[in-house]
């Protein structure tokens, strides 16, 4: 099966305030590739260069070096006509969907903007498809003719959720969908977000600091240390046998109890003694 998305040694920097000459290298090196339906994590803390990533990806930062691909075609440097070309197949869930919405427009008008750009808003079939998406995602029947403002947190992010889905995308970037949500809410918007990868066959980008929200949602994982990645590997076993001491740092720093991250976390404190004993002979 051929790549949906291939990142190949992307590196993005920055300029440093104040200084004409000097730059910071947010993003170094790093390759990596989702497969059609596949969900990749993208997992590091604050600062880590994951969220440069996606927007680089989504043409919002542009690279320093490397080359990124969407079904085989390269997307690095797109013209504004690509990139409205680019978005009917690649969308985007940020961490705050209050900022993602207007907060003067309704519901609707949102949600019919991807449309508007589309030339697609004055379609039957498009708005039909808006309703059923907001019902899909657990909204009531009025919502469209709503404003953001009336909606709690967790229902907002519902309504970024369907705005992202409308064009029918083949891959999704979540930047931190969940991380300004309470643990209830997030539990029920990626559960949300796991049905409908299967109900419309999407991809997932997902990037988060929290190694516990992934442990049940993603296929694979890729843990990002100071913008570069320092190990990836199966959901399964970078939670369960973390081989690098960053991956394991934070799996220690998890703040949601689970029974697979605290047994790893008790086995990563062990093996760290054992390292550290051993150091010292």
């Amino acid at each position: 099966m051929s790549d949906l998305l291939k990142v190949e040694d992307l590196a993005v920097e920055f300029r440093i305030a104040g200084s004409r000459r000097r730059t910071m290298r947010a993003v170094d090196g790093v390759s990596f590739s989702v497969a059609p339906g596949e969900t990749v994590a993208l997992v590091g803390e604050s600062g880590s260069g994951k969220s440069t990533i996606g927007r680089s990806i989504l043409g919002l930062t542009p690279p320093r070096s490397g080359r990124i691909e969407f079904e085989g075609r390269d997307i690095t440097h797109r013209t504004r006509a690509e990139q409205r070309s680019i978005a009917r197949d690649l969308q985007v869930v940020f961490q705050d969907p209050y900022s993602s919405l207007n907060p003067a427009k309704t519901i609707g008008q949102n949600l019919s903007e991807p449309l508007r750009a589309q030339g697609m808003a004055s379609s039957a079939a498009a708005r039909e498809r808006m309703h059923a998406l907001l019902r899909q995602v657990g909204l009531p029947a009025d919502s469209p003719d709503r404003y953001p403002s009336g909606f709690s947190g967790g229902q907002r992010q519902r309504i970024a959720i369907a705005r992202a889905l409308i064009l029918g995308p083949k891959l999704i970037v979540c930047d931190e969908p969940t991380s300004a949500l309470d643990v209830s809410t997030q539990a029920a918007v990626l559960q949300l977000l796991r049905d409908l990868r299967h109900e419309f066959q999407v991809s997932y980008l997902f990037i988060t600091h929290d190694l516990a929200v992934v442990r049940h949602f993603a296929d694979r994982v890729l843990v990002l240390r100071q913008g570069r990645l320092v190990e990836e590997g199966d959901v399964e076993q970078i939670c369960e046998n973390p081989q690098h001491p960053y991956t394991r740092e934070l799996i220690a720093t998890a703040p949601v109890p689970d029974p697979v991250l605290q047994r790893a976390r008790r086995e990563a404190r062990l093996r760290g003694w054992d390292e550290t004993d051993q150091g010292s002979l």
